[in-house]
This record gives C-alpha cells, structure tokens and sequence, in this order.
C-alpha cells in the first residue's frame, strides 16, 4: 500500500527500516523453536498455566535486555550505519517504531501458538482478519499525509489492538493472565525512548550496564538452549 501511495524510495527505507528493526528480537527468534517444542509438551498437564508463565520469565528477560541494549546502541551508531547504504539515512527514526512494534512479539507473541495448540484457531483467525482491516484502514489514512511514518504508526496500532484482544481471550479462554505486560510495554517504551530524548549519556550509560548485566545472569539459559533444546 504504501508503494501505491509514494515512491519506491519510501518502500525502500521502510523495508530497510524493518530488517534493522527484526535484528531487536534476534533473541526470542533464536527461542522460538525451542519454546515452541516445550509448549507442546506441556499442553496437557494439569499446571500448565503456571508452567507457562514461568517460560514467559524465562524468555522475557533476556529478550527484553537485548532489545533494550539494541535501541540504545542504534541510538548511537544507526546513523553511520544507515549511511553505509547511501540514501536511506531516512530509516533512521523509523527503525525505533518499527522496532516498539516488534517489541509486543516479546511480550504477547506467545498467545498465537498457544490458541492454536488449544484447538482455537478459528478465534485467532477473527483476531487476525480485525487486526488486518484495522491496518489497512489505518494505512488509508495515515500513508498519503505521513508516508513511511503513517505506516509504521499504523502497523504499531493495528498490532497493539490485536495484542489486547489476545490478551483478554488469553484470560478468558486459557485463563493466563498476561495483561501487566502492557504495563511493562508502555513503560519500557515510554522510559526508553524518553532517556534517547533527554539525550543523557549517563542515563543511558546505567540502562546499558543493567541491560547487559541481566543478560550476563541468563547466558547459562542461552548455553542450554543452544545444547540441550530446552527452556
């Protein structure tokens, strides 16, 4: 839509902005297999709401840590990256949106398989046909007056809307309580891209330190993982 809308140069820096953007949840794409094959075990046992928030904690903070530790070093250095590529220095500012989107993966990209592995699948695919009116609608609106920005925007609202429906058939449903990471994602948002605002390095001098501090703590998981397919 946004190729109809503008040039292909804005198709350009938008495709160049979201592989940038993929490369902040490298971590949970890394688990994903393995988190996939445990919940698969633990579908049919009697504790299996517990169980799953306890993978949820262990897969939230070390993907959390790097995505924080990837913004804060794009931050800095995507500038002269972007330049290596001559004209797409526009991707800039884009890269932080697109990747707040990819930062609900973190959080609620759990719901899908788990409806799925219940046999709901046609509840995911109402959530999934809204979430795409919702988009295209947006990208109606919002792509002729923004451009690539109006884009980002709207694929951010469309997927945060989607993210809620999962969340609140989640509790109905599966009865997995996964609403306080909104909270978590407003705030680790909010708090983020607040510090690159300020522009104060000792800030994000601390928030680097914790985030690869915390990371540090999880790389006997990231050993497991790699050895053993497990969670």
């Amino acid at each position: 839509m946004l190729n109809y809308f503008h040039s292909s140069k804005e198709v350009a820096i938008y495709q160049v902005a979201l592989k940038f953007s993929v490369l902040s949840i490298i971590i949970l794409q890394i688990m994903v297999p393995v988190l996939q094959s445990v919940i698969t075990r633990l579908i049919h046992e009697n504790d299996f709401e517990k169980k799953i928030k306890q993978i949820l904690q262990k897969v939230i903070i070390p993907s959390l840590s790097f995505w924080v530790l990837f913004c804060i070093g794009f931050y800095y250095f995507g500038k002269p990256v972007l330049l290596m590529y001559g004209e797409y220095g526009g991707a800039y500012k884009l890269v932080f949106m697109l990747s707040a989107v990819k930062l609900l993966n973190i959080f609620f990209g759990i719901i899908p398989n788990l409806l799925m592995l219940k046999l709901m699948s046609g509840t995911l695919l109402k959530n999934i046909s809204l979430t795409l009116a919702i988009n295209i609608a947006l990208n109606i609106i919002l792509i002729p007056k923004y451009g690539v920005y109006g884009a980002a925007f709207a694929s951010w609202v469309a997927i945060l809307c989607q993210y809620i429906g999962l969340t609140i058939i989640s509790i109905r449903k599966l009865n997995i309580y996964l609403h306080k990471y909104l909270i978590l994602y407003f705030g680790t948002v909010l708090v983020l891209f607040g510090l690159m605002m300020i522009r104060n390095d000792i800030l994000n001098i601390v928030v680097i330190i914790c985030a690869g501090i915390a990371i540090y703590l999880e790389r006997e998981r990231f050993i497991a993982i790699f050895r053993n397919n497990t969670l």
